[in-house]
C-alpha cells in the first residue's frame, strides 16, 4: 500500500531528533533542492590531518550528478612519489664514437619506492604508479671532447629525452663537457628508464668521478592537486 503525506514541517513529538523510516529502509528524494543547515559542517569537529582512507562526497557529472564518494588517496596531492635520485661515483669510459649504455649511477641519494636499481642503472615504474613523471640527468665527461649526446631512454629502446653539444670542428675540443637534460614523460607501470651517453673525442673519453654531484639521474611522479575550499 502506498500513500502520500503532504506537510510543510515535521516537528519531533519530544526531544530534538526526528526519524524517517527504519534501519535498512531506503528513502528516495525527488528531484529538487535539499537545503542542509551550515551547522552540519561548522558544528562538526575539525580534522586537520587527512589519511588515504578518508572519504569525500561528490556529484559525478559522468553519471548524471549521482552522489558518489572518493577517497583521499584517489584525489591526488600529497608527496611527489615515487621519487629517486642517484649519482655515479665510479669512472666509466668508452672509445671515441661509442656509447656508454647504460650509465651506472651506483649510489642512491634517495629512492622512496625502491624503484631504482644501482646494479643496472634502471628506474622502473612500480605497480599501480603509472602517470606523468619529471625525469632528469646531468653528465660530465672529459678528455678532448668535440661531440656529446646525453639521452634518457625507455625500456632499453626508444630515446625519450636527448641533449647534444657539438663543436664546429673536431680540431676545436672541450677539455671537459657538462650537459643537463630533463623532460616530462608519460609512463606506465613496468616501464623502465636508463641513461646512455655518446661522445666523439681524440681518444678514449671518461665520465668524471671527481665530485659526487657531477653525474646524477633522478625523477619523480607529478602529483595532481585537488583543492578543497572551505567557505
Amino acid at each position: 500500500m502506498t500513500s502520500e503525506l503532504k506537510v510543510d514541517k515535521i516537528t519531533p513529538a519530544s526531544g530534538t531528533n526526528t526519524q524517517i523510516g527504519e534501519a535498512g529502509d531506503t528513502t528516495n528524494l525527488s528531484a529538487g533542492t535539499v537545503t542542509l543547515p551550515t551547522s552540519i559542517i561548522t558544528g562538526a569537529s575539525e580534522k586537520t590531518t587527512l589519511v588515504d582512507a578518508d572519504k569525500f562526497l561528490i556529484s559525478d557529472s559522468a553519471a548524471s550528478g549521482a552522489f558518489k564518494h572518493v577517497t583521499k588517496a584517489n584525489l591526488g596531492g600529497g608527496s611527489n612519489t615515487p621519487a629517486f635520485h642517484a649519482r655515479a661515483t665510479s669512472q666509466q669510459s668508452a672509445s671515441s664514437g661509442n656509447y656508454i649504455a647504460p650509465i651506472i649511477f651506483n649510489q642512491e641519494v634517495f629512492d622512496t619506492d625502491s624503484a631504482y636499481d644501482t646494479s643496472n642503472g634502471r628506474f622502473t615504474v612500480p605497480s599501480g604508479k603509472g602517470g606523468k613523471y619529471y625525469v632528469y640527468t646531468k653528465m660530465e665527461i672529459y678528455n678532448n671532447i668535440y661531440d656529446i649526446i646525453v639521452r634518457i631512454r625507455k625500456n632499453g629502446g626508444s630515446d625519450q629525452v636527448s641533449q647534444r653539444l657539438k663543436r664546429q670542428s673536431d680540431s676545436s675540443l672541450f677539455a671537459t663537457c657538462s650537459l643537463y637534460t630533463g623532460a616530462i614523460l608519460d609512463l606506465s607501470a613496468g616501464d623502465y628508464l636508463d641513461v646512455r651517453v655518446y661522445a666523439e673525442a681524440s681518444g678514449t673519453w671518461y665520465t668524471d668521478d671527481s665530485s659526487i654531484d657531477q653525474l646524477f639521474f633522478g625523477g619523480y611522479k607529478i602529483i595532481i592537486w585537488v583543492y578543497l575550499i572551505k567557505k
